[in-house]
């Protein structure tokens, strides 16, 4: 038995408990819509100066968040490096059931504000949850086991830089502790950033519209530049719908990020042009998410979001424009 690290999307699926993988698809609209949208980014508000926090702070303001808009948020498990090098390293255990069970066991249940955070050296729009892992050194269990054990989380990562942007990032990955840990609640792959995107972008919309422009700009950068790294990778690619898993890991990762940056930001559309019986209603759906008792596609259907509805969509520039002119 081993720690690893997931490097392949068979793996990514099997640990998440992702069920299926929309087809890659890269139309002509994508493209255009893609360069519709990096012409929306305003430069100079990227460099406005924003406020500095410490962790207490940082923490504080994201429970004040998901509390203001009504989130159920549950406790998640907390598993150390060194509990699973005591307990099941090198362990003669030849059952996956039972190696399962134990893993499973092992940790401790925490609120996801009490995971610990571990700075590092780089732009605060950078985060990661850091969920752990294993394996068995026999590759016929292999998958066996990525699919028997529970998602369990070791650290979350953000900047040193703490300031709104952090904040924003924080918050992104916090809602990964709520999806990720009911497996199989989402259950395309390409989904899986979806409400962690549109938790940082809501959080930015009810804090201030500057930072709502902000961080808008921040994301349609990022997309542009996932884009264009997809997109040549693609190109390359003899791509069958057959043979899923024949295109590389990192292009199924960036284009999992361009759909549900589309898909972030069409829900997000819909919310802010909606009345407050609506907006609970998505918030509500979401909570299901949350609980583990309705997958994201539902929800997803319900709301009419779709990689097609996403694209294109013009209520989204609508909104950009709107909010340009407000900030002007």
């Amino acid at each position: 038995m081993s720690n690893i690290e997931i490097n392949n999307t068979e793996d990514f699926c099997s640990f998440y408990g992702h069920k299926s993988i929309e087809s890659i698809s890269l139309t002509n609209a994508f493209t255009d819509y893609m360069v519709e949208l990096y012409d929306k980014i305003n430069d100079s508000y990227q460099t406005r100066k924003v406020s500095s926090y410490n962790i207490e702070s940082l923490i504080k303001q994201a429970k004040q968040f998901f509390s203001s808009m009504g989130y159920n948020i549950h406790n998640v498990g907390l598993l150390s490096d060194e509990t699973i090098q005591k307990e099941l390293i090198n362990k003669d255990i030849h059952s996956v059931n039972k190696l399962a069970d134990i893993y499973n066991s092992l940790p401790s249940m925490v609120s996801p504000f009490d995971i610990p955070i571990e700075g590092m050296n780089s732009h605060s729009f950078k985060g990661y949850t850091i969920a752990q892992l294993l394996s068995v050194d026999d590759p016929k269990f292999h998958q066996d086991i990525l699919k028997r054990i529970n998602v369990y989380f070791d650290r979350i990562k953000i900047s040193n830089n703490l300031n709104e942007i952090t904040l924003n990032s924080y918050i992104h990955e916090l809602t990964h502790t709520q999806t990720m840990s009911n497996k199989g609640i989402i259950e395309d792959m390409y989904n899986s950033e979806v409400l962690s995107i549109f938790n940082e972008l809501l959080f930015a919309y009810h804090k201030d519209i500057r930072l709502f422009y902000i961080y808008m700009n921040k994301t349609i950068n990022s997309l542009f530049q996932t884009f264009t790294r997809f997109y040549i990778d693609f190109k390359n690619v003899n791509y069958n719908t057959n043979k899923i898993y024949s295109v590389s890991f990192d292009t199924h990762y960036d284009y999992r990020y361009l759909v549900s940056v589309l898909k972030a930001m069409n829900l997000l559309t819909i919310y802010i042009n909606s009345n407050q019986k609506i907006r609970n209603e998505i918030i509500a759906n979401i909570n299901q998410v949350f609980d583990g008792d309705k997958t994201l596609e539902t929800v997803l259907d319900h709301f009419d979001v779709s990689t097609e509805s996403s694209i294109g969509n013009r209520k989204t520039l609508r909104l950009i424009n709107k909010f340009d002119k407000i900030k002007k």
